[in-house]
Formats: C-alpha cells, structure tokens, sequence
C-alpha cells in the first residue's frame, strides 16, 4: 500500500504556490493506500484550489466497489480507468482534452 496522504500533505506542505485554478493535478494510483480517510480529506482540500483532479485508476472498473477508498476519492477526482498504454492512449487522445478543456 501506498502513503498517498504523505504525498498530498507534502504537496500542500512543499509547492502549495503550484496549487491554483489552473493546475490540473493527476493522479496514478489503484488507491489502495493506507489512511485512506485522511488522503481523502487532503485531497478534498487540495481540489478546491485547482481547476481539476484527473485519476487514473490501473484497477478494473468492475473491481472498483470492492475498494471502500475508490468511493472515497471518486467524489474528489475525474477518475478513469487506465491499466493499459491503449488505455492510455484513449485517455490522452479523447477523454483529457474534453475533460481540462
């Protein structure tokens, strides 16, 4: 598991100037961190100051309800999945553009 709530707080902590309306923060994680609740919170935080929050989740959709932090972070991001280079591909070739547009 991974300590994304360390990475938030010292995202806030090291480059809070970066964190501004036009910033679009992106994230690769399958969110299976620990202290999910309080990465949660960060992430609520950090959100409201930029213009959005990209997720890229390697998990399959399908498998996305049995992860309590997935629900967790949906609310706060543009979560998609992404578990491949094509899925990469369409991300960045359809999906992103519309969604920083």
């Amino acid at each position: 598991q991974t300590r994304l709530d360390l990475a938030l707080q010292e995202l806030v902590e090291q480059h809070r100037s970066l964190l501004v309306r036009k910033t679009v923060l992106v994230v690769v994680s399958d969110t299976k961190t620990q202290d999910a609740e309080r990465a949660a919170r960060l992430l609520g935080e950090v959100r409201g100051r930029l213009k959005e929050v990209i997720w890229f989740n390697p998990l399959p959709p399908e498998e996305w309800q049995r992860h309590p932090a997935v629900a967790a972070f949906r609310p706060l991001s543009r979560m998609l999945p992404c578990r491949t280079l094509g899925d990469l591909e369409r991300v960045l070739r359809h999906d992103l553009w519309r969604i920083v547009a």
